[in-house]
Protein backbone atom coordinates (compact mmCIF):
# COMPACT_ATOMS: atom_id res chain seq x y z
CA UNK A 1 0.00 0.00 0.00
CA UNK A 2 0.97 3.85 -0.54
CA UNK A 3 2.71 5.59 2.23
CA UNK A 4 4.18 8.86 1.14
CA UNK A 5 2.97 11.46 -0.88
CA UNK A 6 4.66 11.08 -3.92
CA UNK A 7 3.23 6.54 -3.91
CA UNK A 8 -0.27 8.11 -3.91
CA UNK A 9 0.57 10.59 -6.45
CA UNK A 10 1.94 7.78 -8.24
CA UNK A 11 -0.79 5.95 -7.50
CA UNK A 12 -3.25 7.97 -8.70
CA UNK A 13 -1.86 8.62 -12.31
CA UNK A 14 -1.57 5.30 -12.66
CA UNK A 15 -5.32 5.11 -11.93
CA UNK A 16 -5.80 8.24 -14.57
CA UNK A 17 -3.72 6.73 -16.85
CA UNK A 18 -5.27 3.39 -17.14
CA UNK A 19 -8.42 2.98 -15.52
CA UNK A 20 -10.51 4.92 -17.64
CA UNK A 21 -12.31 3.45 -20.84
CA UNK A 22 -10.95 5.88 -23.11
CA UNK A 23 -6.72 6.35 -22.56
CA UNK A 24 -5.76 8.85 -21.28
CA UNK A 25 -1.89 9.50 -21.62
CA UNK A 26 -2.10 12.96 -19.97
CA UNK A 27 -2.83 14.73 -16.74
CA UNK A 28 -2.45 17.98 -14.89
CA UNK A 29 -1.25 17.51 -11.36
CA UNK A 30 -1.55 21.04 -8.65
CA UNK A 31 -0.42 21.42 -5.81
CA UNK A 32 -1.69 23.60 -2.91
CA UNK A 33 -0.37 24.64 0.63
CA UNK A 34 -2.08 24.75 3.59
CA UNK A 35 -0.51 26.11 6.56
CA UNK A 36 2.44 23.75 6.89
CA UNK A 37 1.14 21.11 4.34
CA UNK A 38 0.94 20.33 0.70
CA UNK A 39 -1.96 18.83 -1.25
CA UNK A 40 -1.85 17.68 -4.69
CA UNK A 41 -4.87 17.49 -7.14
CA UNK A 42 -4.31 15.03 -9.63
CA UNK A 43 -7.13 15.67 -13.22
CA UNK A 44 -7.12 14.18 -16.82
CA UNK A 45 -6.52 16.64 -19.39
CA UNK A 46 -8.58 15.94 -22.32
CA UNK A 47 -8.51 17.80 -26.04
CA UNK A 48 -10.68 20.45 -24.58
CA UNK A 49 -10.88 24.09 -25.19
CA UNK A 50 -9.59 26.82 -22.63
CA UNK A 51 -12.37 28.24 -23.10
CA UNK A 52 -14.65 25.45 -22.27
CA UNK A 53 -12.31 24.70 -19.67
CA UNK A 54 -12.25 27.78 -18.06
CA UNK A 55 -15.50 29.58 -18.71
CA UNK A 56 -17.95 26.69 -20.22
CA UNK A 57 -17.62 28.34 -23.33
CA UNK A 58 -18.04 25.84 -26.54
CA UNK A 59 -16.06 27.06 -29.25
CA UNK A 60 -18.63 25.97 -31.79
CA UNK A 61 -22.01 27.26 -29.54
CA UNK A 62 -25.20 26.58 -30.45
CA UNK A 63 -26.32 29.35 -28.05
CA UNK A 64 -24.12 31.84 -28.85
CA UNK A 65 -25.94 34.74 -27.60
CA UNK A 66 -27.31 33.65 -24.95
CA UNK A 67 -23.65 32.71 -23.51
CA UNK A 68 -22.42 36.41 -24.78
CA UNK A 69 -25.59 37.69 -22.60
CA UNK A 70 -24.08 35.82 -19.54
CA UNK A 71 -20.41 36.83 -20.24
CA UNK A 72 -21.58 40.73 -20.31
CA UNK A 73 -23.97 40.21 -17.01
CA UNK A 74 -20.50 38.70 -15.56
CA UNK A 75 -18.45 41.40 -16.47
CA UNK A 76 -20.71 44.36 -15.44
CA UNK A 77 -20.82 42.62 -11.68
Amino acid sequence: PPDTFADYIQTTVGFITKRFKKSQDSYNIFFYHFDDKVAAKLMPRYPTSPFYVGYNIRLMSTNFEDVCEALRKSIQE
